[in-house]
């Protein structure tokens, strides 16, 4: 009996090891041969100096979407000032006042327009910096100041690739839109108007281009450098969890106050988050890079039929990639009492989700309500920012092959790929108005200066902004004539 066991779990185990070697020589490459890029000269240092000069406008958006319209309206003489062409031929136009949206009219009407996107307003800069953050300092190889990484150096080396194209004498076939928001990082209400006017209109778009992922190497294990194309990005929402209590003196408490009460409806929260999953674009993710990695992170991607919850559970271990695999909670706001021997009347709890494509913000009421089980504790949803998880983008067609090649020939390293973009762009505002929207920032940095990116020291190294001005040139090549 114990021989013919032994045969069956070897047998078993046979089968296992067959079909993980059948899994890694199935998992084909799925990158593109770049070929030979079109050679581009750029004078990197013109560049910088423009972005040092648009980094010192310090065009800060606010909470509660407030703009600095001074300095918004500054930048954009300057920009007008600075690519003089781009300005004169397309028609322009200012969309709550301070979104520009431009058109370059393509010359044959026929084709689907394409838009590219970048933003002109940064968040606050806080804490100590090496160099002052408006001062636009270049040092050590860098251009420092808020918004060198979000979103000023895409806004100065689109128009700087598309001045000097025009200058040039070219001219699009296709119709290229450029919206340059305002507002990006308060709620993104001038790229809403933008897509009502388009939609009023009645345009779609061929594709659309903002920021996003970029080029970083070391961020997956077993794979050197990686261009991250983000195919959606997820939604927003904050609620409130909320017990009323009846007051009253302390020295004379009730079992359980409401604070007391809002407790326990926290932690039943936090003991019991939304499940993660790898689908939509994080395993559309995971199936491009497998082929790509080196053993043996190759055998456990090429069958994630078999190790997905191993995968699950690694990702879930670091914020960043947890974030990937699941809708995040976070509990941020406590509000109950006003009085160390006052009964609190009510207890309030703000609790901030980031969805993923596929859940929705129903859906996250629900699991609210059932896993805090208590018909005293009212669940109310933020509504006035509040955004769904974005339609995932398509990876096939003509202009998702041209995108990816343009980042293949420029960044030849760089092993491209589609995933999630866990942050918020105007470009999801474009969602209803096509379905190739990327988000995509053409510029390769260490994973330290990742970090920079609404945090003190802000910065991009002088070189990328020479590279970024190469990869628009050839993109408006290769996806507009």
């Amino acid at each position: 009996m114990w021989r013919k066991i032994g045969i069956g779990v070897g047998g078993v185990l046979a089968a296992l090891a067959l079909s993980l070697v059948v899994g890694v020589l199935t998992s084909t490459s799925r990158q593109v041969d770049g070929g030979k890029p079109l050679a581009v000269e750029v004078d990197g240092d013109r560049v910088a100096r423009e972005l040092v000069a648009a980094v010192r406008f310090p065009t800060v958006s606010q909470s509660g979407g407030q703009v600095n319209g001074e300095a918004t309206m500054a930048l954009q003489a300057w920009l007008r000032e600075t690519y003089p062409t781009v300005f004169a031929q397309a028609k322009v136009e200012q969309v709550r006042v301070h979104t520009l949206l431009l058109t370059l009219e393509g010359t044959e009407a026929d084709l689907d327009p394409a838009m590219w996107m970048a933003h002109q307003d940064v968040v606050p800069p806080e804490g100590e910096w090496t160099h002052p953050p408006f001062e636009g300092v270049v040092a050590d190889g860098f251009v420092w100041g808020r918004g060198t990484l979000d979103d000023k150096h895409n806004l100065v080396t689109q128009l700087h690739a598309l001045e000097r194209l025009l200058e040039s004498g070219w001219r699009p076939r296709r119709t290229l839109y450029l919206c340059f928001g305002a507002d990006e990082e308060v709620g993104g209400k001038g790229a809403e108007e933008v897509a009502d006017r388009l939609a009023e209109r009645d345009v779609w778009l061929h594709y659309v281009l903002d920021e996003g992922g970029g080029v970083y190497a070391g961020v997956f294990p077993g794979l050197g450098a990686g261009g991250f194309i983000g195919i959606a990005e997820k939604g927003y929402v904050s609620m409130d969890l909320v017990v009323k209590g009846k007051g009253g003196h302390s020295s004379t408490p009730p079992p359980s106050t409401a604070a007391g009460q809002l407790a326990r409806a926290v932690t039943r929260v936090e003991e019991n988050p939304i499940p993660s999953v790898i689908a939509g674009p994080t395993a559309e993710m995971l199936d491009t890079l497998a082929p790509e990695l080196t053993f043996p992170m190759r055998a456990v991607f090429s069958n994630r039929w078999l190790f997905d919850p191993v995968i699950r559970g690694v990702m879930d271990g670091k914020p960043a990639s947890a974030a990937t695999v699941r809708t995040t909670q976070a509990v941020t706001v406590l509000r109950a009492g006003s009085k160390d021997n006052v009964l609190p009347q009510e207890a309030r709890a703000t609790v901030n989700f980031r969805l993923l494509p596929g859940q929705t913000v129903a859906s996250v009421k629900e699991h609210l309500v059932r896993v805090i089980d208590d018909p005293e504790v009212e669940v109310v949803v933020h509504t006035e920012f509040m955004k769904e998880a974005s339609k995932v983008s398509h990876t096939t067609g003509e202009a998702w092959d041209a995108l990816r090649v343009t980042v293949a020939q420029t960044f030849p390293d760089a092993v491209v790929t589609p995933f999630l973009f866990i942050a918020a762009t105007d470009s999801t505002s474009m969602t209803g108005r096509s379905n190739h929207v990327y988000r995509f920032s053409p510029v390769s940095i260490d994973q330290p200066d990742i970090k920079r990116i609404h945090g003190n020291d802000e910065r991009v190294p002088v070189d990328a902004l020479g590279t970024m001005v190469a990869f628009y040139t050839r993109l408006a090549h290769a996806t507009l004539d």
